[in-house]
């Protein structure tokens, strides 16, 4: 099992919310499951996205086939985003 996080900063936060929720079918069907969101108490436009997949494979098979469907949902909220991090639970 991979935990998948990634850091986002966005311009408008309901907006991010919902175009990643607009995602969780196509991330589901993908493997991937329990997507949570979180906001940072100290910087409200730094969103915290967390989720797992069975293995890192699936995770990076995701972002590479969806790549385009996922920048145009996402893009029009945000101003910036860190690479993803994949953590592996020891």
């Amino acid at each position: 099992m991979i935990y998948n996080t990634e850091i986002f900063e966005v311009s408008d936060i309901d907006e991010f919310k919902r175009a990643l929720e607009s995602l969780r079918v196509a991330l589901t069907e993908a493997g991937g499951t329990e997507l949570r969101i979180f906001r940072s108490v100290d910087d409200p436009t730094k969103v915290l996205a967390a989720m797992y997949w069975p293995d890192a494979e699936s995770c990076r098979a995701f972002a590479r086939d969806r790549e385009a469907e996922v920048e145009s949902t996402l893009r029009p909220a945000l101003t910036s985003h860190q690479p993803e991090d994949l953590w592996e639970e020891i």
